[in-house]
């Protein structure tokens, strides 16, 4: 922490000794909590609730009057008196841009010359002025000091009095001076002040939601952020003012990578070893990692991005920034920049590493954030929602942008673009030349079904139409043609020849299926049909069906099972079928807690050099844990609820415990096993302190089966009288 400094001391003239009787000053500064809370919509904030005195702070949002009561030692009189407020912002020492605000506060309606407003509302018989005080709307957000200074006309020399706690200032989504401004009452309530949300997991075929707790208000929390960008990312306070520098430096601390110092707030791990750490699937909130990085300020292990998502939504809206969690389905990683997603086969269709997309990770799904402002640094246009990936460091990133393929915009406007609309490309490679021939591409593989929480509901809100254009559209094929030109020009080799034509069969029609309702413990199958419609033409074909186990981020783990390479041929008019069948003994002792699948398919037309090629990921569904209330929700009362849980394997699942967050957060181990078909019944008690809507949000873990999601909302009453 760090102390004020008062840098009036040795410019202040002390009063004569005669004088003190007659002076007007001040001897105490009350911040009004409870009002000013519910006005600025600040009152959850622990730190406006701390029972001991002296520990609770004022939480406050710029361009919007607060008011504080001054205790002065006799009446006030605005033909003698004169008083002047300093507001003096914390930094840190290696950050040490301070200004001073110097506000003179004024009568009700009486024109103020300053940025910031200070006017008298009323003046009490008791020797106390009510002030209203308006910090500038584009004022630096973070900790504040206040200095008041007072004069009497007739007398030399300045009576000053130092408040004896700071507050804190924030971004206001409320007021249309800031740039954060949101005009919708739903969509600010949605985007700052809910402290719950849903993330969508999963993959483009099949998903669900999955609840995290933000709980931007809890102990610790709006400290912690402050003093990320305060120290951590050491923005000055002219710098705080701005939303682009607060987001970025926010941004670029998140995720601890090899470059970094050590200092950012989670490791992120996409590996099979999570010791030393917290598996990043048990995450259901963001309060326990801020928590625990603001106590020991090192990287809180491990995280993944979807709990990167949630701790950086968190922050934004601790800090009063309008956030929302976005999930991308089928989102890869450009690691060439040619804005194509290329992969690369041999003659045996089997993946070429060094050609390839260095890690050839097309994610199931990848969580990112989008913040609510307008752009100091760019046109109109740009304005609204901007990207932030705090997994990659990216942004913020316009939307708008993205979806016109303006690419030279800051900030990290290329790598972000193909995650949405890059086209996955599949290369193959002579081994006597050396060269690449464009065998097949997917089009609309790549970023699907971009989703969000719907504002005021537990619904699904596809947003992709803001992202990119109707997939395959003119108008969204204009679009990629238009940067994969700039690409190729700029000199990428992929990007130069994937703007040829690729060569196609009209006799054959290939139809792919997957066993719809994919359930853990069940088998599934992959059929390829292949259809000769031709008159004429018999063809000899050879397929291939792969069945990979991979991570959600797309690697590959191992191969579960794959077809023969047996050729075949397909007459006129008739038809050829290649089926995989994979039993649940063959995936289950290779599963990941995510329970991610990689279809692959090559069929392989000979004398004709064509080849087919089919990619996609899927996952297996789990059932959720049932949660029931069981007595009417009131302040500070308990309430009772039942989590519920059936068993779907075949074999017992053993060491389970549930994981309770949300209102309240607790573990409670299992006493025994869960049979095959049994069901486990677990009671327990919370107790809400807030009125108004609450989330009750569970996990269930065992050694055979982890990651299963519940989740419940229900509204909190009042307590009577």
């Amino acid at each position: 922490m760090f102390e004020n400094q008062n840098v009036f001391a040795d410019l202040l003239p002390a009063l004569p000794a005669q004088a003190e009787e007659s002076v007007f000053r001040i001897s105490n500064v009350e911040y009004c909590l409870a009002e000013n809370g519910k006005e600025h919509h600040t009152s959850r904030y622990d730190i406006m609730n701390r029972r001991v005195y002296g520990t609770d702070h004022l939480v406050v949002r710029r361009g919007q009057p607060f008011i504080i009561n001054v205790r002065a030692s006799r009446y006030y009189n605005s033909n003698r008196d004169d008083i002047c407020i300093v507001f003096t912002p914390e930094d840190t020492e290696m950050s040490r841009r301070t200004y001073p605000v110097i506000t003179e506060v004024v009568q009700r309606n009486e024109v103020s010359s300053g940025a910031w407003r200070a006017e008298i509302q009323q003046a009490y018989s008791n020797n106390v002025l009510r002030i209203a005080v308006t910090p500038a709307a584009n004022a630096p957000i973070g900790k504040w000091y206040m200095m008041i200074m007072t004069r009497t006309r007739n007398l030399d020399g300045c009576q000053t009095f130092q408040a004896d706690r700071p507050f804190y200032l924030l971004f206001n989504a409320w007021c249309k001076d800031d740039p954060v401004y949101l005009d919708d009452e739903s969509e600010r309530g949605e985007y700052v002040l809910n402290d719950t949300g849903l993330v969508w997991l999963g993959n483009a075929k099949v998903n669900f939601p999955a609840a995290w707790s933000y709980s931007q208000f809890s102990s610790c929390i709006l400290e912690c952020a402050i003093f990320l960008i305060s120290t951590i990312a050491e923005l000055g306070s002219l710098e705080r003012g701005d939303p682009v520098r607060v987001t970025r430096a926010l941004c670029e601390i998140m995720n601890f990578t090899d470059d970094g110092d050590g200092t950012e707030v989670m490791e992120g791990r996409w590996a099979f070893d999570y010791s030393y750490g917290t598996e990043p699937t048990m995450w259901m909130g963001s309060e326990a990692i801020l928590q625990q990085y603001y106590m020991y300020g090192r990287p809180v292990k491990y995280g993944q991005c979807r709990s990167i998502a949630g701790v950086l939504a968190t922050l934004l809206r601790a800090l009063g920034l309008p956030c929302r969690v976005v999930t991308n389905f089928e989102s890869p990683e450009d690691d060439n920049r040619s804005l194509t997603i290329d992969k690369v086969i041999d003659e045996n269709n089997e993946l070429v590493y060094g050609y390839t997309d260095e890690h050839m990770k097309t994610w199931n799904y990848h969580v990112w954030n989008e913040v609510w402002m307008k752009r100091s640094d760019l046109a109109p246009d740009f304005h609204g929602w901007q990207v932030l990936d705090g997994t990659y460091k990216y942004g913020p990133a316009s939307v708008a942008a993205i979806k016109i393929g303006d690419l030279k915009l800051p900030y990290d406007m290329q790598p972000i673009y193909a995650a949405v609309n890059a086209d996955m490309v599949w290369w193959r490679l002579n081994s006597w030349t050396g060269y690449g021939e464009c065998i097949g591409c997917d089009a609309s593989r790549i970023g699907q079904k971009i989703s969000t929480k719907a504002v005021g509901t537990l619904e699904r809100e596809d947003i992709t139409h803001n992202y990119k254009y109707p997939e395959g559209s003119k108008k969204e094929r204009e679009i990629n043609e238009k940067v994969l030109s700039v690409s190729a020009a700029s000199g990428s080799p992929w990007a130069q020849m994937y703007l040829n034509e690729q060569q196609k069969i009209d006799d054959l029609i290939f139809n792919l299926e997957l066993t719809e309702d994919l359930m853990i413990g069940q088998p599934f199958s992959v059929t390829l049909t292949i259809n000769n419609v031709g008159q004429m033409e018999m063809y000899r074909v050879s397929v291939n069906l792969c069945i990979d186990i991979v991570m959600y981020t797309g690697q590959e783990f191992a191969r579960v099972k794959q077809s023969d390479r047996i050729p075949k041929i397909i007459y006129p008019n008739s038809s050829v079928q290649e089926q995989l069948y994979i039993h649940w003994a063959e995936y289950y002792p290779l599963l990941f807690d995510q329970c991610s699948f990689k279809l692959s398919c090559y069929a392989t037309v000979y004398d004709v050099d064509f080849t087919y090629i089919h990619e996609e990921t899927f996952s297996l569904q789990k059932l959720h844990v049932k949660i029931e209330v069981n007595n009417e929700p009131v302040v500070a009362n308990a309430v009772q609820v039942t989590a519920r849980f059936k068993n779907p394997l075949p074999i017992p699942l053993t060491g389970g415990m549930f994981c309770i967050g949300g209102v309240e957060q607790m573990v409670i181990p299992l006493l025994g096993d869960v049979e095959v078909g049994g069901e486990v019944i677990c009671p327990f008690q919370v107790t809400p302190l807030f009125e108004g809507k609450q989330m009750i949000i569970i996990k269930f873990y065992s050694q055979e089966l982890k990651d299963v999601d519940g989740f419940h909302e229900f509204i909190v009453k009042g307590c009577k009288g």
